[in-house]
């Protein structure tokens, strides 16, 4: 969060999000549009008190989560014993391509944030598909 603009990443679905498509067509603008917000409604969690995070995604509920995990990775410098650990959980291991890109250059940067991705509906990985994945579900128990 603290910038200038905030990213939603919607997808399409259902009544409410087709309309929203919808209208985001007629406005010739898919990049931009001018919304209404209220919230946030929740607790407030104070990421500082704790040393390691583990963030668990399934599917496109990764979108919470990668603002979790990159609002930490912007903010680490306040707390540089604090460890991030980020399992994302699909069917398809395509969906990594929405957020790829900006998940490595964090690992590459830092290594005490690390990133695990997991297909559950793929038979094996691809030879020519250099993101690193795994085919199945993760072991949460270990």
């Amino acid at each position: 969060l603290n910038e200038e603009s905030t990213v939603f990443y919607i997808k399409s679905l259902g009544n409410w999000s087709e309309k929203l498509l919808s209208l985001s067509r007629d406005n010739n603008n898919y990049k931009q549009m001018m919304i209404g917000l209220e919230g946030p409604y929740g607790v407030d969690l104070d990421y500082n008190s704790y040393r390691k995070i583990v963030l668990i995604a399934g599917g496109i509920g990764i979108t919470p989560m990668y603002n979790i995990f990159t609002s930490l990775y912007k903010i680490k410098k306040e707390n540089n014993d604090l460890e991030v650990e980020l399992i994302w959980i699909v069917k398809k291991a395509r969906l990594f391509e929405i957020f790829m890109d900006e998940l490595n250059k964090i690992q590459q940067v830092d290594n005490s944030f690390t990133v695990k991705l997991y297909a559950t509906q793929e038979e094996e990985r691809k030879q020519d598909d250099d993101k690193e994945w795994n085919v199945g579900r993760p072991d949460l128990e270990s």
